[in-house]
C-alpha cells in the first residue's frame, strides 16, 4: 500500500484568519525520521477550543492546515517507545510554517526487586514510578519488576504490597506476638515521599538495582462513633481519606453509629461521615487525625447539617470596599481547588449557600487586596483560613481586607546560566501534603518574570519549559517538581526577589 501524507483540518468560518505548518519528527539519538507519530496542536489556555491532529509519513513528515491564527499553541508528538515531544509556538494570520522539527527521546526503564520486612520476595506488589508521568506495574513471583516507557527524568519509586481494605484486624500469632504489616514504601526504604531518593532515567537505558525492602508498621485502627446517630439515616457511610490515598474509602456506619478502620499507613487522614435524612437534607461530620503507629479510638463525630453562611467584607479601616457590581468572594475547601462563591453587594454583604463542615480559606476575586483576618461570630483569626469543622452554627463571618499586597520578581536562567523563556508557577505554601497552583506567568525572552498583588505569606515557585504547561498545570502536575521548587517569603507591601533555574523534564 502506498503511504500518503495525512492532513487533518477542522472546519472553520470562511472569514476566519488561518495559518498552516509543516514539519518532521525524528529520533533524537539516531536522527532518523519517525513514522506513525501522532502530532497534536492545541491552545493550552482554551480547553474547549479546536484541536488539530496529523500522523507522520514514513519520511517522518506531517502537515496541518486551516489553523485558527493569531494565538499561541503547544505542538506535541507521541509514539510508543519515545517520550512525548512538545514545542510552543505562535501562529499569525496567513503564516505558513514549514520549518518545524521535533526530536523525540527514546524512553528508558527502571528495574528492581521488592522484598518484605523479612527479606522475602513480594509477588503482585504494585510498583509506581512517580514523576513527570506516573507509571505502574506489578511484581512477578520473584518480586522483580520492570517499569518501561519512561521519559528521561528523575522518578520516585514506591511499592504497595496490598491495597488495604481497612476492615482486617491484625493476626495474633501462636506465640502471642502481633504481626507487622508492610507499609507503602518508597525507594530506598522510607515511608515518606519527601525522604525518597529519586532514580535517574536516561534515554534508551535501564536504571537497575532499584530494590525496595518494605517497612513494617503495626496494624493500627481508627475507631469512633457518630453522636446522636439517627435510626432513620439513609446511605450512611464513614469515610477515611488522605491525599496519599488519592481519595478515600467508605464503609456503612453500623446501626449504633459506630465505625472502625484497620491497617492504614502512617500519615494525615480525614475521618468523615455523611448520611441523608428523611426530609432529604444531608448531614456530615469530619475530623483530622495523625496516624503514627498506635490506635486512635473514641473519635466522636458530631453531625453538622449543611447551612448558609452570611457575612460581610470590610477594609481594615472599617470602610466598605468599593463595588463595581461584579466583585465576589470565594470559599474553597482547604483540600480542594473549588468551592462556594458569592457576589458582594454594595454594602459588602455576601452569602455562601449549603456549606458543609470543613476547613476553608476565603479568597476575594479582585486584585489589590488580600484577607488580613476573619471573625466567625466572636472568634477572630489572622489570615484567610476559616475553620467550619463544627458547622456554621448561625454565626456571621466578617472578612477584613488589606491593600498591603506584595510582589515577587526575578530572572529565569537555563542550565548554562543564560536568561531563558519559561512558564513560572506560583504556589502558596500552607504546609499541605500537595501544593496547589495559585498563579502562573510567562518569563520574557530575557528571563524576567513578575507576580503583582501577592498576599503576604510563604510561596514556592518553579520555572518550566513553556511546552510543559499542559501537564504541569494539572492538579497533580507539581508532584514531579515539589522538591525542586524554591521558597520565598512575601511581607506586607514587600517586594521579594527570587531568581530561578528552569527545570526541564529530564532533570
Amino acid at each position: 500500500m502506498r503511504n500518503v501524507l495525512l492532513t487533518v483540518a477542522f472546519a472553520s468560518c470562511a472569514c476566519a484568519q488561518t495559518a498552516s505548518l509543516e514539519g518532521i519528527v525524528t529520533n533524537s539519538v539516531t536522527g532518523s525520521p519517525l513514522p506513525r507519530v501522532h502530532v497534536v496542536l492545541k491552545n493550552p489556555a482554551d480547553y474547549s477550543g479546536a484541536q488539530y491532529g496529523a500522523e507522520t509519513t514514513d519520511a517522518g513528515k506531517f502537515s496541518i492546515t486551516g489553523i485558527a491564527a493569531t494565538r499561541s499553541y503547544i505542538l506535541s508528538a507521541t509514539r510508543g517507545g519515545f517520550a512525548t515531544g512538545r514545542l510552543s509556538l505562535t501562529l499569525r494570520n496567513d503564516e505558513k510554517r514549514n520549518d518545524i522539527q521535533l526530536k523525540l527521546l527514546p524512553t528508558g526503564a527502571i528495574t528492581g526487586r521488592i522484598t518484605d520486612l523479612m527479606g522475602e520476595p513480594v509477588e503482585h506488589a504494585e510498583v509506581t514510578a512517580e514523576g513527570w508521568e506516573n507509571k505502574q506495574v506489578t511484581t512477578d513471583e520473584t518480586g522483580q519488576f520492570r517499569i518501561g516507557g519512561l521519559a528521561p527524568g528523575r522518578y520516585r519509586v514506591r511499592a504497595i504490597r496490598d491495597s488495604a481494605n481497612f476492615l482486617n484486624k491484625p493476626e495474633i500469632q501462636a506465640d502471642g506476638s502481633v504481626l507487622l504489616r508492610d507499609a507503602m514504601t518508597y525507594y530506598p526504604g522510607v515511608t515518606e515521599s519527601k525522604q525518597a531518593r529519586r532514580v535517574d532515567v536516561t534515554s534508551g537505558n535501564e536504571s537497575t538495582g532499584v530494590d525496595i525492602q518494605m517497612v513494617g508498621v503495626p496494624v493500627v485502627r481508627i475507631s469512633g462513633n457518630v453522636a446522636d446517630f439517627p435510626r432513620g439515616a439513609v446511605q450512611a457511610y464513614a469515610t477515611l481519606s488522605s491525599r496519599s490515598m488519592g481519595g478515600g474509602v467508605g464503609f456503612p456506619i453500623k446501626p449504633d453509629g459506630s465505625f472502625v478502620f484497620w491497617g492504614m499507613d502512617p500519615g494525615q487522614y480525614t475521618v468523615s461521615a455523611e448520611w441523608g435524612q428523611r426530609d432529604g437534607e444531608r448531614v456530615s461530620a469530619s475530623v483530622q487525625v495523625n496516624v503514627a503507629g498506635s490506635n486512635i479510638d473514641n473519635i466522636e463525630l458530631r453531625p453538622v447539617p449543611e447551612s448558609d453562611l452570611d457575612g460581610r467584607v470590610v477594609m481594615e479601616s472599617g470602610d466598605v470596599p468599593p463595588s463595581d457590581g461584579e466583585r465576589k468572594v470565594e470559599l474553597p475547601m482547604l483540600s480542594h481547588t473549588v468551592g462556594n462563591s458569592s457576589s458582594v453587594s454594595s454594602e459588602g454583604a455576601f452569602r455562601f449557600r449549603d456549606v458543609v463542615a470543613g476547613r476553608y480559606f476565603v479568597k476575594p476575586s479582585w486584585d489589590g487586596v488580600y484577607v488580613k483576618s476573619t471573625r466567625l461570630g466572636t472568634t477572630e483569626s489572622d489570615g484567610d483560613l476559616v475553620d467550619l469543622g463544627n458547622g456554621v452554627g448561625g454565626a456571621q463571618l466578617t472578612v477584613v481586607l488589606s491593600t498591603a499586597v506584595g510582589s515577587i520578581s526575578g530572572i529565569v536562567h537555563d542550565e548554562k546560566g543564560d536568561p531563558a523563556e519559561a512558564l513560572v508557577i506560583l504556589a502558596r505554601d500552607r504546609g499541605e501534603e500537595t501544593l496547589i497552583v495559585t498563579r502562573f506567568t510567562d518569563a520574557t525572552p530575557n528571563g524576567a518574570y513578575s507576580f503583582a498583588n501577592v498576599p503576604p505569606g510563604r510561596y514556592k515557585l518553579v520555572a518550566l519549559p513553556k511546552e510543559d504547561a499542559d501537564v504541569a498545570l494539572k492538579p497533580w502536575g507539581l508532584a514531579a517538581y515539589d522538591d525542586l521548587m524554591e521558597s520565598v517569603d512575601v511581607d506586607p507591601s514587600g517586594k521579594a526577589a527570587l531568581d530561578l533555574r528552569r527545570r526541564d523534564v529530564d532533570e
